[in-house]
């Protein structure tokens, strides 16, 4: 699937990426040893660097170009199920796919977002996002 301008918007693409898997699973706690001390931080985990990959081959796939500067995101999410769900909990693993892809140069560039639950696609669950191009941001 090749991306296709949003809503008539110029610059804008359309990404489809498989359903994200959550935060709980994207990052994985450690401790080490400091100067004496123990010192706990987060890592991404095997399975989220696994998910980090495949949004990138995904895109790659897609030939999505790259869009410079701030931007507007809209995110659909089809889910397999009814089953209720926090669309928080599966932003941060995909937007670091996007940004490591190269689509935006980095998240902090999302000026508006949009996060809309989509009825339930039981054979596609999956997540369709727009990012376009933000008109006189500076």
């Amino acid at each position: 699937m090749t991306p296709s301008p949003a809503k008539g918007k110029r610059g804008a693409v359309t990404i489809t990426l498989p359903w994200p898997i959550t935060m709980n699973h994207y990052r994985t706690p450690i401790a080490r040893r400091f100067k004496n001390k123990w010192v706990g931080r987060l890592i991404t985990s095997p399975k989220g660097r696994k998910y980090k990959q495949l949004v990138i081959d995904t895109i790659r796939e897609q030939g999505v170009p790259s869009i410079k500067g701030p931007v507007v995101v809209t995110e659909r999410f089809y889910c397999k199920t009814n089953a209720r769900y926090d669309i928080d909990n599966y932003r941060k693993p995909m937007r670091d796919g996007i940004v490591k892809a190269g689509v935006i140069e980095d998240d902090y560039l999302i000026y508006e977002d949009r996060g809309i639950k989509c009825p339930k696609d039981k054979d596609n669950p999956r997540v369709e996002i727009t990012i376009e191009p933000m008109e006189g941001a500076a």
